[in-house]
């Protein structure tokens, strides 16, 4: 796995999260999954109406 490399960019939420879920190499449903989660909720949460 490459080193993750954090940027402390002031940045909403969603795309904070975007951006993390990407670089981890993950989908929405396996971050779904690994979070305990209904899909439907992380993309309400990456689409900022959570």
């Amino acid at each position: 796995m490459k080193p993750l490399t954090l940027w402390f960019l002031p940045m909403s939420f969603p795309a904070r999260l975007i951006q993390l879920r990407k670089a981890l190499g993950l989908t929405q449903q396996s971050l779904s999954e690994s979070a305990q989660l209904h899909v439907n909720q992380i993309r309400r949460y990456e689409a900022g109406t959570a």
